[in-house]
């Protein structure tokens, strides 16, 4: 009966017979909370290296605006090139004027000759200009005569020579006709012509040089490596980057 009594009791105080089912309790909390923990560290690590992907996306993508946006520059020795040829050009447009408007003003007391060499003149100058601003014209882009510079340097230095003979002849007509008369006289005609012809002059010079130095195939090809890098930014251009 005693036996039977405390087997009785045994099952109904099921913390004093069982001290395995009392002391896991505790385990399986500490478990819990170590996962949830492992749990925690796992989602800050990924969140911290969604912040640096995130970091490194917005990095990209600015670096890419600015690429975008950065319009290319041409050359240092391609900006020398252009403005040898923008001051012949303005040589060449003032000879153009010095040659023309004297025609214009005083037609009827101009000889033929005087208007036959002065067209001339102007003429080359204006092809010399066109060449200077590289208008894509077929009879100037593909002539190997304006196209060498040794050749373009002769042509542009032999047309500021003739602007010098004919400013030494208008300055000594004017000097004949006014030497009856008083007071200080300046022929700004003459004056105007002698100063674009010896720049013509000089600039010829400077083309025979660089033609003897190979500059047209540098000129040739810093022009095109810029017309490409100018093409891709054009290209370009109309993406936005956020």
């Amino acid at each position: 009966m005693t036996s039977k009594k405390a087997e009785l009791g045994a099952a109904t105080n099921p913390t004093e017979t069982s001290p395995l089912l009392g002391s896991g309790t505790p385990n399986a909390t500490d478990d819990i909370n170590k996962v949830k923990e492992k749990e925690g560290a796992l989602s800050t690590t990924s969140d911290n290296k969604n912040v640096t992907i995130a970091k490194q996306s917005v990095s990209l993508t600015d670096s890419i605006h600015e690429i975008i946006l950065k319009r290319p520059r041409p050359h240092p020795c391609l900006l020398v090139l252009y403005f040898i040829s923008s001051i012949a050009v303005l040589a060449s447009l003032c000879l153009v004027a010095s040659q023309l408007i004297p025609i214009i003003i005083a037609y009827p007391h101009v000889g033929f000759l005087q208007v036959a060499l002065r067209f001339y003149v102007a003429l080359f100058c204006i092809m010399f200009i066109l060449v200077g601003l590289e208008v894509p014209l077929p009879f100037l882009k593909h002539n190997i005569t304006f196209q060498n510079y040794i050749s373009r340097g002769f042509l542009i230095s032999f047309n500021g020579l003739i602007g010098l003979e004919q400013a030494y002849s208008v300055q000594l007509t004017d000097v004949i006709e006014t030497a009856t008369s008083s007071g200080f006289h300046v022929s700004w005609s003459p004056l105007f012509m002698r100063i674009s012809s010896w720049t013509m002059v000089v600039i010829g010079y400077v083309y025979i040089v660089m033609g003897v130095l190979c500059m047209k195939q540098l000129h040739d090809k810093l022009q095109e490596n810029y017309q490409e890098r100018l093409d891709e930014y054009n290209r370009a251009k109309p993406i936005n980057v956020v």
